[in-house]
């Protein structure tokens, strides 16, 4: 593994959830090469504790991030897309209100009236905002 040069790798991704004692391998091997950050993806949440324990810097579910993803879409009427920040804080995409058509982001006064800080636009048709639940 050190002929690869993993050592000069910023961070490595461990994607093999099926096979537990591959992945431990795999994190200890890049661990002991002097890779500073490895992500591990998990198979279920028992894995996740492992492999932190192990020295997984960062575990992953992506089929559970992925899910809870697409519930919180699927509830979130009116918004495109939504990908929670913080427990506070969510990057929101929504369709923009015929009414705002026209109007300029000070005249709409979105923060004020809704709390959200507009981040980007994707088109005339959606924005990307900041809600902040504080």
């Amino acid at each position: 593994i050190k002929k690869l040069g993993i050592a000069n790798i910023d961070v490595v991704i461990i994607a093999m959830a099926e096979n537990l004692e591959v992945s431990i391998l795999a994190l200890t091997l890049c661990k002991d090469a002097g890779v500073k950050h490895v992500i591990v993806k998990c198979a279920d949440e028992m894995q996740c504790k492992i492999l932190s324990k192990v020295g997984a810097d960062k575990v992953v579910l992506p089929e559970f991030e992925a899910g809870t993803r697409l519930a919180k879409n699927l509830l979130s009427s009116g918004f495109v897309d939504i990908l929670e920040l913080t427990s506070n804080v969510s990057l929101v995409e929504i369709d923009v209100k015929p009414e705002w058509v026209g109007k300029t982001l000070v005249e709409l006064n979105l923060r004020k009236k809704y709390s959200i800080n507009v981040s980007c636009r994707f088109s005339f048709l959606s924005f990307c905002v900041i809600f902040s639940l504080v």
